[in-house]
């Protein structure tokens, strides 16, 4: 019923908002350890129940630092059953179709304005996916022909079409598309409401309580009130999934893939949920529940203390600045990053001017762009990195085809250099911002010294022909490439003679090292920064750079994490470029440390 045909649609539509995401660190505790004598692999009868008596510890995919305690709070996001009804008035039907379509499109805009002026674009454009979702009109025509061929009410058929869709992309073998299952879901459940006309499924809790459910939907997740949930315990679900986004941006302490959690979970338990390392507490004794309600009042006062030292600068013990960036994706995180204390941007993902679309920014759109972002900086540097985009990016009207192995395809410099028309446009904006401040332009994913070469040259063609049309720019702009291909590091020494900087990428990097994709589950204790292959390969290019008095940064998740910043400025990195949200608690970690 059209199905088949949509889902690469939808696929595309879902998967353009993949962007660089942490890699999940592998958690402290493996699901086979011993839980009551059992293992966690045993753990799979949905009767069993363990008493509150006990006291057993679960472990989990860290999400959200912070320690929370209290009790259970369940919660089960799924699509209810609708009953097969005979449809009396097939027009009415229709047109109770459309209206529910339309309010949950004007819902979801509602929710994306909400969200751009409370979290920023990141989070928005999750809702802009779900309103595509029931935008599709291939979706809407296979709802329509169920309802003639079984002459059955809207509700049946939006449900059955829905969760075929969800069913496809769980079979899909692609774990990101298995994850953007969820999405499917919650974009359906909203219109199925309005058909139905029954309440929202999510209510928050009367008595703050720690959440328990197999998998939160992003629309309950911006339903969350942090007084009500304080903290969330999730079955499934991953650290890029749309819901960890947005619980992010929140702030309340999460652990998602627990494992059979709620079976081995009765009412009366009480719960202790660390989120930095990932771990589950039900019913602790007395001392490790003293233990950890310490470890709370510590994570508390430190989140205070970051408070006060986030606009101070910071150097090494013998007195070198360090450089504390941050990672926006849009000019309307510059607020944040600059509250926060950003001391510059190290990293600004120009991609996401492409998404959410029908076509390509032009060169006065990205010029405003980027000179406004420069302007509000006030000659702080600003590092724009030009557009990495393609393979598991796809942008509809760009005609990027669906790859196999999309990570190792079409992508990154290797599409702007195919795409010269649209790299030249983005390159003459970018020079145009650099007459109003401190701009340095980055490549992403470059893997041999040709593919540098020749972008150099176009952006040394572009300088010309702005001279040529008495355009202002600055002719001392400074170009590098990001190091996030083994080859690109490997090769270090020839590049090192030509760029002006370098910046580490390590949550791609991780994953091409280790050969372990970094949105896949199975295989997440292998994409991590911390194994010894990926630590060698930051050593040696963070010491062959320094060496050749070239400056290197790093932009990935590995820069923001505290338990590696004494590591790398050993190694000899000075420039650290991350999320906003993670600067104050670098800074007071660097203040603390003498």
């Amino acid at each position: 019923a059209g199905l088949d045909e949509a889902t690469n649609e939808k696929r595309s539509l879902l998967a353009r908002l993949e962007s660089s995401k942490p890699a999940a660190q592998p958690p402290a505790v493996s699901s086979g350890d011993v839980i009551n004598g059992r293992t966690t692999a045993q753990s799979d009868t949905a009767t069993e129940r363990v008493q509150p008596s006990k006291s057993v510890h679960l472990a989990g995919i860290p999400i959200v630092k912070g320690i929370a305690m209290g009790p259970i709070y369940r919660y089960e996001a799924t699509l209810p059953e609708v009953p097969e009804t005979t449809a009396t008035d097939p027009l009415k039907e229709k047109e109770a179709l459309e209206t529910a379509l339309q309010e949950a499109r004007d819902e979801l805009d509602a929710l994306k304005q909400q969200s751009l002026r409370s979290v920023g674009r990141d989070e928005a454009e999750i809702f802009e996916a779900h309103k595509l979702i029931v935008s599709d009109p291939e979706l809407r025509k296979s709802v329509i022909k169920l309802m003639s061929d079984k002459s059955v009410g809207a509700a049946w058929a939006w449900r059955q079409a829905i969760g075929d869709v969800m069913e496809l992309y769980k079979a899909s073998g692609n774990g990101i598309l298995a994850e953007r299952a969820a999405d499917v879901r919650d974009a359906g459940l909203r219109v199925l409401r309005k058909l139905t006309r029954v309440a929202p499924g999510f209510t928050n809790p009367e008595t703050p309580s720690i959440l328990v459910t197999d998998e939160l939907n992003p629309s309950d997740t911006a339903s969350l009130n942090p007084d009500r949930v304080l903290g969330i315990l999730c079955e499934h679900g991953s650290d890029t999934s749309h819901s960890a986004i947005l619980i992010r941006s929140l702030g309340i302490p999460a652990v998602f893939g627990v494992k059979d959690a709620q079976n081995l979970l009765a009412e009366a338990d009480f719960v202790v949920l660390d989120g930095e390392a990932g771990s589950i507490y039900i019913n602790p004794n007395d001392q490790l529940r003293a233990m950890l309600a310490e470890k709370q009042a510590h994570w508390q006062d430190k989140l205070q203390q970051a408070e006060t030292v986030r606009h101070q600068n910071v150097t090494t013990r013998t007195g070198e600045p360090i450089s504390v960036l941050a990672n926006i994706s849009d000019i309307e995180h510059l607020g944040l990053a600059l509250s926060q204390g950003a001391e510059g941007i190290g990293l600004f993902r120009t991609e996401f001017l492409y998404m959410g679309r029908n076509s390509a920014p032009d060169e006065q759109e990205q010029y405003e762009i980027y000179s406004d972002t420069v302007r509000v900086m006030q000659q702080r540097p600003v590092t724009f990195r030009t557009i990495d985009i393609g393979g598991d990016k796809p942008v509809e009207y760009l005609s990027i085809e669906k790859e196999s192995n999309p990570f190792m395809g079409w992508r990154g410099i290797r599409f702007s250099l195919d795409r010269e028309d649209l790299f030249r446009i983005q390159i003459r904006a970018m020079l145009r911002a650099s007459a109003h401040g401190t701009v340095k332009i980055m490549f992403p994913m470059v893997s041999v010294v040709d593919e540098w070469r020749l972008a150099r040259s176009i952006v040394e063609e572009e300088m010309t022909a702005l001279e040529q049309d008495g355009i202002a720019f600055d002719r001392d702009v400074k170009l590098g490439i990001m190091i996030e291909i083994p080859s690109a590091a490997i090769m270090l020494s020839d590049f090192l003679q030509e760029v002006d900087f370098i910046s580490i990428g390590t949550n791609d990097l991780t994953q091409y090292i280790m050969a372990a994709d970094r949105t896949n589950t199975k295989v997440s204790g292998l994409a991590g920064y911390t194994q010894p292959a990926v630590l060698k390969v930051i050593r040696k290019v963070i010491k062959k750079a320094v060496k050749a008095g070239v400056e290197v940064s790093m932009c990935g998740e590995m820069a923001r994490d505290t338990r590696m910043t004494d590591k790398l400025l050993s190694y000899g990195l000075r420039h650290f470029s991350m999320s906003a949200s993670g600067i104050p608690e670098f800074k007071l970690n660097l203040t603390n440390r003498g």
